[in-house]
C-alpha cells in the first residue's frame, strides 16, 4: 500500500453538495450500497473533530475518485465498527486541511448505523500522536491489535504542487465510552 498524493485534490463543490443532500440522512439509516446505480461510493460514517469544527461523511473505499468526494476508509485497514486498525484517508487542500491544526488529546467522534443492533454508534478517540513520514513508512498504518484510528494526509498543507511526505495522526479509543442510540 500507498499512500498516493499525485493530482485529484480539488473537489466539484456542487457534486459534493448533490451528494450530501441526497444522501447524508442515509448514513444513519445505514444503505449498504451506493446512493446511486452508478455511484462507486456510498458513505459508511460520520467524522467530527468538535475542538477543530470539523464534521465531514466519511466514504467507502479511498480510492483517487473517491477522494475527491470526501474523506474515506482505507480498505486494507479494518472496517468501519470492527476491530483493530481503521484508516481513514484524506486530502490535504479540501477534506483534511483542518487537521492542520490538530493537536496531542483532541477529541475525535466517529459515528456509523450498526446494522446487527439497528443501532447508531459512537466512539470516541483521542489524538494520541502525530507524525510527519515518508510515504514508504507504513508502521502507523499496521494493525496491532488495538482498536485504534488513524488519519492520513499528504503534508506539507496548502495549494503547493508537492507533497513528500504523509502527516498521520493515530487515536486510541476508547477516551470515554462507546455509545448506542436506536435510530428508528
Amino acid at each position: 500500500m500507498h499512500l498516493n498524493c499525485d493530482g485529484g485534490d480539488y473537489a466539484h463543490d456542487a457534486a459534493v453538495y448533490d451528494l450530501e443532500i441526497h444522501v447524508g440522512n442515509r448514513v444513519i439509516r445505514s444503505e449498504t450500497g451506493p446512493p446511486w446505480p452508478w455511484a462507486d461510493a456510498h458513505p459508511v460514517a460520520r467524522l467530527r473533530i468538535p475542538r477543530l469544527g470539523y464534521d465531514e461523511i466519511v466514504l467507502h473505499n479511498a480510492s483517487g475518485r473517491t477522494l475527491a468526494f470526501g474523506p474515506a476508509v482505507v480498505l486494507s485497514g479494518a472496517r468501519v465498527g470492527g476491530p483493530g486498525n481503521l484508516v481513514l484517508a484524506g486530502h490535504r487542500t479540501s477534506w483534511f486541511r483542518k487537521l492542520e491544526g490538530i493537536a496531542e488529546w483532541d477529541r475525535i467522534e466517529l459515528e456509523w448505523y450498526d446494522r446487527s443492533q439497528r443501532k447508531l454508534r459512537v466512539r470516541t478517540y483521542s489524538v494520541e500522536s502525530i507524525s510527519i513520514v515518508e510515504p514508504q513508512d507504513l508502521r502507523l498504518l499496521a494493525d496491532d491489535g488495538q482498536d485504534a484510528l488513524t488519519l492520513a494526509t499528504c503534508y506539507p498543507f496548502g495549494l503547493g504542487p508537492r507533497s513528500p511526505q504523509r502527516l498521520l495522526c493515530a487515536l486510541l479509543w476508547p477516551i470515554l465510552r462507546e455509545s448506542m442510540t436506536d435510530a428508528s
